[in-house]
């Protein structure tokens, strides 16, 4: 009950499933299921919307002013039911992803390591787990972060593999230095600022 009225919680999508999950994905998840060694299934996301019940017991949506009441007085559910793409900490990480991205350094990170064209035959064996912002991004787009932790290891792994790869006078890791100290910053300065 609230504000004299009974809420309801609709589900509004199936549960999605890894928007990645064939051979080419290397999300963590996915690498287990190929691999057999999966000790628990894919976890499973389902969104809800908030409804009023009517005076017939039919499902009525809520007007603005009732919505922003709940919000203020309940922040973490209605948190919860918004959708990704309303999300504060999606919000922050999407505009921050764009913002590497559009960086005069950062044309090395855009896409997939196109190790077979450069001849890095090594590459593979070196790195296991290969990232690059334009996956990130799409990830975002299709939802496939529940939690900004993940989003956060994965824009990191980007720049780790590179540190891994390349030596320290190679242009792309100096390159990588560069972006890499550019989204610690902003994350120490503006969302761990907020998010404690």
């Amino acid at each position: 009950e609230y504000m004299g009225t009974t809420l309801i919680f609709m589900s509004t999508d199936s549960p999605p499933t890894c928007p990645r999950a064939h051979l080419d994905c290397n999300c963590l998840i996915c690498e287990q299921m190929r691999e057999g060694r999966a000790t628990e299934p894919m976890p499973i996301l389902i969104a809800y919307t908030l409804k009023k019940s009517g005076p017939h017991g039919e499902a009525v949506d809520l007007t603005e002013e009732e919505w922003h009441e709940f919000e203020r007085r309940f922040p973490d559910e209605a948190e919860w039911l918004q959708s990704f793409k309303e999300k504060s900490w999606w919000k922050f990480f999407y505009k921050l992803l764009n913002k590497l991205m559009e960086h005069r350094q950062a044309k090395d990170f855009l896409a997939p390591v196109n190790w077979r064209d450069l001849g890095l035959i090594d590459y593979p064996k070196i790195i296991t787990h290969p990232m690059d912002l334009g996956t990130v991004k799409q990830r975002m787009e299709e939802n496939y972060y529940i939690h900004p932790e993940d989003l956060i290891d994965d824009i990191r792994r980007v720049f780790h593999n590179c540190f891994t790869y390349c030596r320290p006078e190679d242009p792309p890791r100096i390159n990588a230095v560069a972006l890499s100290k550019m989204f610690e910053a902003e994350m120490l300065q503006k969302y761990y600022r907020v998010a404690l």
